[in-house]
C-alpha cells in the first residue's frame, strides 16, 4: 500500500488528534526546556521525553477511533450494558434463584430498619447497632444493584408473590403441622396422659377451623 493510501485509510479524527497531541506535546517541551534547572540534562532528555508523550497520544488516538458499535460499555458493577441472550431453562433457573436472594434482601432490610415482632410464642430480638444497620442497608443496596445489572443483561423476569396465594398456601400448610398435635399422633413420643389428649384436641381442631377461616377469608376477597 503506498503512502497516499494509506494516509486515506486513516479516519480524519484520527489524524486531528494526532495533530492536536503533537502540538501539545511539543508546546510542553519547549516551555519545559526553557524552565529546566541548570545542569538538568540538555537537549537529548527533553527529546526523549517528547517521545514517549507522542507514542502515549497515539495509543490514545488509537483508542477513540473504536466505533460506538464495537464498544462494550461497563456498569458500575462490571456488568456489560448490552442485552446476552440466554435459554428461557437457563434464564428461568437464574431468575429464581436470585428472586429467592431478592426476597431475603426484603428481609434483613426489614431488619436493617428496626423489626422486631412479638407475639405469643414468637419474639424477635434485634439488637443491631445504628452503624450496623446503616452499613447493612448500604450493603444491601450494593446487592440489590448487582442483582438489576444482572436482571437488565440477561433479560431476567420478577417474581411477583400475591398476598392472597401466600396467605391461602401457609394455611394449608400450617394444617398439616397442626394435625400432628393430636393426642393419637403425640403418642409417637410415648404414652400420652388422657387429660392432655382431651384437653388439646378441642384446641388443635380450633386452630385448624381459624386457618380454614383466615383462607376464606383472602378467597372471598
Amino acid at each position: 500500500m503506498g503512502s497516499d493510501a494509506w494516509i486515506r485509510s486513516i479516519s480524519p479524527f484520527v489524524l486531528i488528534g494526532l495533530a492536536f497531541s503533537a502540538l501539545a506535546a511539543l508546546a510542553a517541551f519547549l516551555i519545559a526546556y526553557e524552565a529546566r534547572p541548570p545542569g538538568s540534562g540538555g537537549l537529548v532528555g527533553y527529546a526523549a521525553a517528547l517521545i514517549g508523550l507522542g507514542a502515549l497520544s497515539m495509543r490514545r488516538a488509537r483508542s477513540s477511533d473504536v466505533g460506538p458499535e464495537d464498544r462494550q460499555p461497563k456498569g458500575r458493577y462490571g456488568f456489560v450494558s448490552r442485552k446476552i441472550q440466554i435459554d428461557d431453562i437457563h434464564r428461568r433457573g437464574i431468575s429464581i434463584t436470585l428472586g429467592i436472594v431478592d426476597e431475603a434482601l426484603c428481609e434483613m432490610e426489614q431488619w436493617a430498619n428496626g423489626r422486631e415482632q412479638c407475639s405469643v410464642l414468637y419474639r424477635e430480638s434485634n439488637t443491631l447497632s445504628t452503624e450496623q444497620r446503616q452499613r447493612l442497608l448500604g450493603q444491601i443496596m450494593e446487592m440489590r444493584a448487582t442483582i438489576q445489572g444482572l436482571k437488565d443483561v440477561l433479560d431476567l423476569q420478577e417474581r411477583v408473590e400475591s398476598a392472597i396465594d401466600a396467605i391461602r398456601s401457609k394455611c394449608w400448610g400450617f394444617w398439616e403441622y397442626l394435625v400432628e398435635l393430636k393426642g393419637r399422633h403425640l403418642s409417637r413420643y410415648g404414652d400420652v396422659p388422657v387429660e392432655l389428649e382431651q384437653y388439646i384436641d378441642p384446641q388443635v381442631d380450633r386452630l385448624i377451623q381459624s386457618l380454614i377461616d383466615i383462607s376464606e377469608t383472602v378467597r372471598r376477597i
